[in-house]
């Protein structure tokens, strides 16, 4: 979470204006004295952070409740286990806002990797293992990007908060947020010449504890596997 905000605050936060900010601490894989550091972090770099900090752990119960936190503007989502590696400014995000973009997403992979400006994802439906269609669909995540001003709360209200946020979409377990989403694209912010814009931190930390995320009907999440 520190090195998160920390690149976020060099490359990001000094260069845009916030209004409001939403944190969700879950406890997971910690405990009081986690919550207690993390709190401190949040506070550090956004003095009049809002925090929620749930008695059980849910990935799709903090994504609702975050989104529908926020205000009728632009929203920047993160998750804590990512670095940003280029500055990124307010006139760039702004015209990547055009009218039929609901989301920014920053860069994971190169432009080259993508491929293009814009990202999408094939949704597929097969029965017996044999395919019976195949949609090709504008691309939705949580991954981190900026949302056009009204998105979060919109897609926070359909979200259903027992099942992943992503997954919801892709594996057809809610058709009202999978049809709010269809009508907008997904931008691609690079960094320098095409590159990834940020990095991901989570999957080594969560490598060197052994712990996977186990899915399972459109729901999701984290477990420590004891057979390593």
């Amino acid at each position: 979470m520190e090195k998160t905000l920390q690149s976020f605050s060099r490359h990001v936060f000094s260069n845009l204006e916030f209004k409001n900010s939403f944190f969700n601490i879950d406890p997971i894989f910690g405990g009081d004295v986690e919550v207690a550091e993390c709190t401190r972090i949040a506070k550090k770099y956004f003095q009049n952070a809002v925090i929620h900090v749930p008695n059980k752990p849910s990935f799709g119960a903090a994504v609702k409740r975050l989104w529908l936190s926020t205000a009728d503007n632009h929203v920047l989502h993160l998750e804590d286990d990512w670095e940003i590696q280029f500055p990124i400014e307010e006139r760039v995000v702004n015209e990547k806002m055009s009218d039929d973009v609901g989301m920014l997403q920053l860069a994971i992979e190169s432009r080259q990797k993508y491929g293009g400006d814009f990202l999408y994802i094939t949704k597929r439906k097969r029965i017996l293992g044999v395919e019976i269609y195949a949609n090709k669909v504008n691309a939705y995540g949580t991954s981190p990007r900026f949302f056009r001003r009204g998105l979060c709360q919109k897609f926070g209200a359909l979200l259903k908060e027992h099942l992943d946020p992503e997954k919801q979409v892709y594996k057809n377990k809610n058709w009202r947020l999978s049809r709010a989403h269809m009508p907008w694209k997904c931008a691609v912010l690079y960094g320098e010449n095409g590159a990834p814009l940020i990095r991901d931190l989570g999957r080594d930390w969560r490598r060197a504890r052994s712990i996977v995320k186990i899915d399972k009907k459109g729901s999701a999440r984290w477990v420590i596997n004891d057979e390593n």
